[in-house]
């Protein structure tokens, strides 16, 4: 594939889902009749977000992305009662104009991404509610805290901690699985920033609950610093892993979300830092991750500096981190501080 031809299909988003929301809504009327004009609109920002969601894995060649996106897909819609095959549908008219609009050759590679996404989908369907050890407590998690009863969500996870549920479990299964179903909500109109906002401020209260089950040692002189790049607000889960860092004994300085490349790299240089900790959780802003890992490797003040990254996409495709130039990835912090330390 052509990477100008790709870049073409990222700025053509938009108007694919535009057109193929217009032609689902022409021919397929029976699926809207009985909706209100505010749960149409819905639907139109759905297939936006198929399109974008589908345009970035092409862009990044990457199935597993979009398969996780089928996953939740289905999750969702099963929760509101929506037919998994309506998804399916409106892939078939984004397919349709993007062959009209990009050319056969891309329209292929999208239909080869859109198909084994729904194979993949056939052959999970059984066990992707099973795929997380905690998955009820995480639904009971999110109830709470989506209806603001952020007490009882605490002492949720106090009684996990009495039956001896690990505090890696519990970040794992728990707040991270939770918050990367929140960001999606959010990112798709399916709950508003407000909610987003307590749900996170919410957990990162009960995060510190977790604080003395977890060891503290003295500084070991390796200095870290974690941040997101442009363009991602979902920061709890870096700040996760700098957390634990630190208590491990590293000095880590936590930059925030949406933080600007350059400011990232003046700032490593600053510290002397010997690792970049950089953390995606929705794909779509995965390209801002690629242009900030850029500004840091044309950056001569940082010779050496090691670019980690981790989130949502690296933990689906493996081999990911390698397509936006970072040294490593990793969703465990044993391998992260091993990585530190070489």
């Amino acid at each position: 594939m052509e990477v100008d031809n790709i870049k073409l299909v990222l700025n053509s988003a938009f108007e694919i889902s535009k057109r193929a929301f217009e032609e689902l809504y022409k021919n397929e009327k029976h699926l809207f009749d009985n909706l209100s004009n505010e749960k149409v609109e819905l639907c139109r920002k759905d297939v936006y977000y198929h399109t974008s969601f589908l345009i970035q894995a092409i862009n990044l060649d990457s199935k597993p992305l979009f398969e996780d996106y089928t996953r939740w897909v289905f999750e969702l819609f099963k929760s509101l009662g929506i037919p998994f095959e309506s998804y399916v549908t409106s892939l078939n008219y984004i397919l349709t104009v993007m062959n009209d609009t990009v050319g056969e050759s891309i329209a292929k590679v999208a239909r080869n991404f859109v198909n084994d996404s729904i194979e993949f989908y056939k052959k999970e369907e059984k066990v992707i509610q099973d795929s997380n050890p905690l998955q009820d407590y995480k639904e009971q998690y999110k109830k709470l805290l989506l209806q603001g009863d952020r007490r009882s969500a605490s002492r949720l996870i106090d009684e996990l901690i009495s039956k001896r549920v690990g505090v890696k479990e519990i970040y794992n299964c728990i707040f991270k699985e939770s918050l990367y179903d929140i960001g999606l909500l959010w990112q798709t109109g399916k709950i508003n920033v407000a909610q987003e906002h307590f749900f996170t401020a919410a957990t990162q209260m009960i995060m510190t609950q977790l604080y003395p089950y977890i060891f503290t040692h003295q500084k070991n002189g390796h200095t870290i610093v974690g941040a997101c790049a442009s363009g991602e607000l979902h920061e709890i889960g870096v700040r996760m892993v700098c957390d634990l860092l630190e208590m491990d004994g590293y000095d880590t300085h936590f930059l925030g979300a949406n933080t600007p490349a350059q400011g990232i790299a003046d700032y490593a240089y600053l510290k002397r830092a010997k690792a970049i900790l950089l953390s995606v959780t929705l794909s779509i802003n995965l390209e801002s991750l690629r242009k900030t890992i850029e500004v840091l490797r044309a950056d001569d003040r940082l010779k050496g500096l090691k670019i980690i990254v981790g989130g949502r996409p690296f933990a689906i495709d493996p081999e990911l981190y390698v397509k936006v130039g970072a040294d490593y990835s990793t969703t465990d912090i044993e391998e992260l501080k091993r990585i530190v330390e070489q």
